[in-house]
């Protein structure tokens, strides 16, 4: 009986109540970086998303770093970690996570 509670109680707790907005934020972005440097994106998830996207583009351009691969979110939070090899420049960053929708934001890459 107390198995069956517990997990009651969780499933509760991942239910996003109606009315209740799915959102992805911004909690942390390494920006400016220097090109060689490590950068760290942070994002924090509400409602259902099994996996987030990121894209790095600039004038038309898409880049893909090693580390912006599909994140599945834990505990809301999802992460990317990469050695960035871009150009210098502001490149736009696309985290995309399915229904709880995505967020948009650059990172500023110095020489």
């Amino acid at each position: 009986m107390r198995r069956l509670a517990a997990i009651a109680v969780c499933a509760a707790a991942m239910i996003v109540p109606a009315g209740a907005a799915a959102s992805v934020s911004l909690i942390n972005l390494t920006s400016p970086v220097q090109r060689g440097s490590a950068a760290l994106l942070v994002v924090r998830v509400s409602g259902r998303a099994p996996v987030c996207t990121v894209v790095l583009s600039r004038k038309g351009r898409t880049a893909h770093p090693k580390g912006l691969t599909p994140k599945r979110p834990s505990a809301g939070i999802a992460s990317w970690a990469w050695q960035v090899t871009v150009a210098p420049g502001a490149w736009r960053l696309r985290v995309s996570c399915g229904a709880a929708g995505h967020l948009v934001t650059a990172i500023v890459v110095g020489g």
